[in-house]
């Protein structure tokens, strides 16, 4: 039998005089760093195709197992003995420094697999053979417990794993052993920029939650050691880690080399216990295809030394696209061998998703219809929404809808509470006037939002300057000084000259804009920027313009004025009460 493990009684006994409590005593949070640093010795890593190709050891046991011969790492293999589908473009890494040990952890998928369970294959390098020896990990995840793993990257409730050794021929099958194993794991975390790893659970039992106070600063990387106690005859064949096991007294009768694998004793003729170790980190199909997409887009392909084409992994991570998606994506890259074109337009895909996660859209009926054919239809308008996605951290972009009166419109820059820090709102007014959403034509609606947005761009750019989340402590003086010294010259010609300087650089500067997107948004086709727009839009980007204050404005002769007031006026009372369709 095997030595009781030291480690873990060692931590029982200490949990109980602390009775489960981070403490702030000096002493005990020093014992505490000893027990829980263990393992400091593990490495976790993704690695890609091109990282695999050149493992002959691991290519031919991959072969080995696939029903179709002479495969090559980097294309699916697939088993009919148990129905399953190793997808090897990308592996999750793991090495034992200490023992001179490592594995590879592959994403399996199966037709009419529960969605919520996530199945590996661990390719498990052991050093007395010199050869790798395969694992089939099934971690049995609840539905909320496979998201709180793809949210955070892992589980802070107790699951179960079930593990089974995989045989590579008939030989291995008939030397399979009936009688059942037992399965104990250990998660150990790592947390980014330590080089030392943390007990977390055991048996998904939590053992340290306290490491994990500040999750969003402290990401972690995670491995798990799987423990297979076979009593006297047994093969480790199969086993199942649950609640019952964490009891038993399996655990006082194995003990575990924190990683290495293969630790057999009385294991001759006569038979004898024995307890293997398997070290694999989990990779979720999710996480295999996000890989995969990411490797394609911001590697360098082999045609071509210069990667122009990239994409923040963020963005992946933030859009909530379903795992179909996410494959429907990865196959049209690899069909067209991540060409550039291909990437190019990934991109511009995943970043348009990723615009409408940045931007706070809480408009409803009429109003949203508006917006997302705005978005849809005319480019100028998309690009204006990008100015607050990630990639322009000054300020985020919120939308609502409120009662506002007399007023189509407003935007609330963060001063005073106005609006919450680093948050520029957009206010349509929803009230059954005729100045509310649904009384106005379609088209005005337009205008009134992208009227709007353009002044949320204003406000941002101002935010830019001030370097902090609100106006609540800048003053006149010290705005024009920062407009004065920074690096938007026409802002600071219109700030100083005119007291309604943003309508007044907005009727002179952005109105053939405003008119350009109404066109293609009524139209749905395409206005060139060296194109001038038609006469109605750019009369109709007039309203909201039309001051007597504006210099644009009061320029113009009084029959223009009359005529383009006339336009308004008509087109109002003609388009009155329209449904939005997409």
């Amino acid at each position: 039998m095997k030595i009781v493990r030291k480690l873990f009684h060692f931590l029982c006994i200490f949990v109980l005089l602390i009775i489960f409590s981070c403490q702030d005593d000096t002493f005990i949070e020093t014992q505490q760093e000893e027990i829980l640093q263990t393992k400091p010795t593990i490495k976790s890593s993704t690695l890609f195709k091109k990282d695999l190709e050149n493992n002959v050891k691991l290519n031919a046991k991959m072969n080995s197992l696939s029903t179709f011969k002479n495969q090559q790492i980097g294309k699916n293999v697939y088993n009919d003995t148990y129905n399953f589908t190793i997808e090897t473009n990308v592996a999750k890494f793991v090495e034992d420094l200490e023992n001179d040990t490592h594995s590879y952890t592959f994403a399996v998928h199966r037709m009419n697999n529960s969605v919520s369970t996530v199945e590996n294959v661990v390719f498990s390098y052991d050093t007395e053979s010199d050869t790798y020896e395969a694992s089939l990990v099934t971690y049995l995840f609840s539905a909320s417990q496979k998201e709180e793993y793809l949210q955070n990257g892992y589980i802070t409730t107790a699951y179960d794993i079930h593990y089974e050794a995989v045989a590579i021929d008939s030989a291995d099958i008939l030397q399979k052993n009936s009688l059942p194993c037992t399965v104990t794991y250990q998660e150990f975390h790592i947390p980014n920029g330590s080089s030392n790893s943390h007990l977390y659970s055991t048996n998904g039992h939590i053992q340290n939650q306290c490491e994990h106070e500040n999750d969003d600063d402290n990401p972690c990387d995670t491995y798990t050691v799987i423990d297979i106690y076979c009593p006297d005859g047994g093969s480790s064949s199969t086993g199942n880690a649950t609640d019952d096991n964490t009891s038993s007294t399996t655990n006082a009768n194995t003990s575990s080399t924190g990683g290495g694998n293969n630790t057999t004793t009385n294991s001759g003729d006569s038979g004898g216990d024995a307890t293997d170790n398997i070290i694999t980190s989990i990779i979720t199909r999710e996480e295999n295809v996000k890989q995969s997409i990411l490797e394609c887009i911001n590697g360098l392909a082999q045609f071509n030394t210069v990667d122009m084409t990239t994409i923040d992994p963020e963005i992946l991570n933030l859009n909530n696209l379903t795992l179909t998606n996410w494959i429907t994506i990865n196959n049209y890259l690899q069909d067209n061998g991540c060409n550039e074109n291909s990437q190019e337009q990934i991109i511009t895909q995943l970043i348009d998703v990723y615009d409408d996660y940045q931007v706070i859209n809480e408009l409803e009926g009429k109003a949203l219809c508006v917006y997302n054919k705005l978005k849809s239809s005319s480019v100028g308008f998309k690009n204006s929404i990008k100015k607050f996605d990630g990639d322009f951290p000054v300020a985020h972009l919120k939308l609502i809808e409120e009662d506002l009166g007399s007023t189509r419109g407003t935007t609330r820059p963060p001063i005073n509470g106005y609006s919450p820090d680093y948050v520029i709102t957009v206010v349509m007014n929803n009230n059954s006037t005729s100045q509310g959403i649904n009384y106005r034509p379609n088209l005005l609606v337009a205008k009134t939002l992208v009227h709007e947005i353009l002044h949320a761009e204003m406000f941002r750019k101002l935010m830019s300057l001030i370097n902090q989340g609100n106006f609540d402590l800048i003053t006149e003086e010290e705005l024009e000084e920062l407009l004065e010294n920074g690096d938007f010259p026409g802002i600071y010609d219109y700030y100083r000259r005119y007291k309604n300087w943003q309508h007044a650089q907005m009727a002179t500067h952005y109105r053939k804009s405003l008119a350009r997107i109404l066109q293609e948004f009524d139209t749905g086709i395409s206005v060139p920027d060296n194109q001038e727009p038609q006469q109605l839009y750019l009369d109709l980007s007039w309203e909201g313009l039309r001051y007597d204050n504006i210099p644009a404005w009061v320029n113009l002769p009084l029959s223009e004025k009359n005529r383009i007031d006339t336009v308004i006026s008509n087109y109002i009372t003609n388009n009155t009460n329209e449904t939005c369709t997409q």
